[in-house]
C-alpha cells in the first residue's frame, strides 16, 4: 500500500478522470458517480489487475450497489446493536436490502474475478491481490502449520472490504474538498498559486512533488478533518477486560470509536467549526500534524489504507486544481455543508462548474 509503482497506475488513472470532467467544457456537473468510478478503478487495479470504462455496465452496476450499501450501512449497524430489531415485521431498517446488495456485489461480481484468477494461477503468476492471496492459500494448505482462515471465503470477503473502503472514503473526501472549494474559493485559489509554482502548467503533478506543496497537503488534512468522512470509524472489539475512564469493559465488547469528537474538540482545535487549512502549517512553513489528527483511526487497527488514501487525494486534487477552477452553477448556488451519514459521512448531491483554466485566462486577456 502506498508505494510509487501505485502512484504511477493512480496518476495514469487521475488523467483519464480530467479528460472526462473536460467534456462537460465548463457546465454544471453532479462529480459523484464519475469521482467513485475513477477511484474505484485504482482499488480495481490493486485488486483484479485491471481498470474498467467509465461507462462500463457492469462496474456501473456494481458502483450502485456499493453506493446503496454505504448508504443503508448506519441502520444495519443499528439492527447489529440492537438484535431485537430484526424482529420487526418489513425491512425498516433496510437490513435485508443491505445483506442482499452485499451478496450481489460478493457473488456477482468478486467471485467471477476469483475464478478467473484461479483458472490464470494454473498457468502461471498473477500479479495483483488476488493472485497472491491465492498463492497464500495453496501455501496454507500445504503446509502444516498453516493458518485456517487464509481460505476462499474470507479472500472474497477481504476483496470486499478493501474494494468498498478504499472506494467508498476517498471518492466522499474528493467531494468534500470540492464543496469547501467552492465555499472558500481563496482557498482554491491558494491551491493553484501553489501548484503553479512548484509544478507549472506543462506537466502533471506527481508524488515526487509531495514535500513541496504544503498547502495543499494541509488543505486535504483540514478536509479529511472538517469533513471527517468516517467520524465513527469502524466498530471494533476489546480483545481483553479493559478499565477505560472508571468503566469495566469486558473482553469481546463491541467499540465503536467516536473520532468525531477529538476531530471537532474545541480544546485542541481552538476554532473547531473553521475550515483553516493553516492550522497544520507551523511556524517554520513546514506542515505540522498533531497527535489529534485521526482521521484513519489510530493505534494497531488504523485504517491499512491510509498511505495510499492521501497518496490518492494528493494526486487527484492537485491536478483538478491545475486544471480547472471549480466554481457553483450560474444561479451561484452552494452546495449544503450538512453531511448525509451512512458508511461514511458524505455530502449531498451538489453540482459544480469545472471552468479550464486556459478558458480563465482567455477571458482575462479578453
Amino acid at each position: 500500500m502506498g508505494k510509487n509503482v501505485l502512484a504511477v497506475k493512480i496518476e495514469e488513472e487521475v488523467k483519464e478522470y480530467i479528460r472526462v470532467i473536460s467534456e462537460s467544457q465548463g457546465q454544471p456537473l453532479d462529480l459523484k458517480h464519475l469521482t467513485q468510478a475513477s477511484v474505484s478503478n485504482n482499488m480495481c487495479s490493486i485488486l483484479f489487475g485491471k481498470r474498467f470504462e467509465y461507462d462500463d455496465d457492469v462496474f456501473g452496476n456494481n458502483l450502485r450497489l456499493m453506493d446503496a450499501i454505504a448508504h443503508d450501512a448506519g441502520a444495519g449497524a443499528t439492527v447489529t446493536s440492537m438484535p431485537l430489531l430484526r424482529h420487526l415485521p418489513g425491512d425498516y431498517f433496510k437490513l435485508q436490502r443491505f445483506v442482499d446488495n452485499m451478496r450481489l456485489v460478493l457473488h456477482k461480481f468478486i467471485k467471477p474475478f476469483v475464478d478467473e484468477h484461479y483458472r490464470r494461477s494454473e498457468e502461471g503468476t498473477v500479479d495483483d491481490f488476488i493472485g497472491a492471496y491465492i498463492r497464500e492459500i495453496h501455501h496454507h494448505r500445504n503446509s502444516q502449520s498453516g493458518s485456517p482462515h487464509i481460505n476462499d471465503v474470507n479472500l472474497l470477503k477481504l476483496v470486499f472490504d478493501i474494494l468498498i473502503a478504499g472506494s467508498e472514503t476517498t471518492s466522499t473526501a474528493i467531494l468534500w474538498t470540492l464543496v469547501y472549494f467552492l465555499h472558500h474559493p481563496d482557498v482554491q485559489d491558494k491551491c493553484y498559486e501553489e501548484i503553479h509554482r512548484v509544478v507549472g502548467t506543462e506537466r502533471a503533478p506527481t508524488i515526487q512533488d509531495r514535500p513541496q506543496l504544503v498547502y495543499m497537503e494541509a488543505v486535504i488534512m483540514e478536509v479529511l478533518r472538517y469533513g471527517n468522512v468516517a467520524p465513527l470509524s469502524v466498530p471494533h472489539a476489546t480483545s481483553c477486560d479493559v478499565e477505560f475512564g472508571g468503566y469495566k469493559i469486558p473482553k469481546g465488547t463491541l467499540v465503536i470509536p467516536n473520532l468525531d469528537s477529538v476531530m471537532r474538540d474545541p480544546e485542541t482545535w481552538g476554532d473547531p467549526d473553521r475550515f483553516r487549512p493553516e492550522r497544520f502549517i507551523g511556524e517554520d512553513g513546514k506542515l505540522w500534524r498533531p497527535e489529534e489528527f485521526i482521521p484513519f483511526s489510530m493505534g494497531r487497527r488504523i485504517c491499512l489504507g491510509e498511505t495510499i488514501a492521501r497518496m490518492a487525494l494528493l494526486l487527484y486534487i492537485s491536478t483538478m486544481v491545475q486544471h480547472f477552477r471549480f466554481l457553483p452553477p450560474e444561479t451561484g448556488e452552494l452546495p449544503s455543508l450538512q453531511g448525509l451519514l451512512g458508511a461514511s459521512h458524505s455530502p449531498k448531491h451538489f453540482k459544480v462548474r469545472s471552468v479550464p483554466r486556459m478558458c480563465l485566462k482567455k477571458e482575462t486577456s479578453e
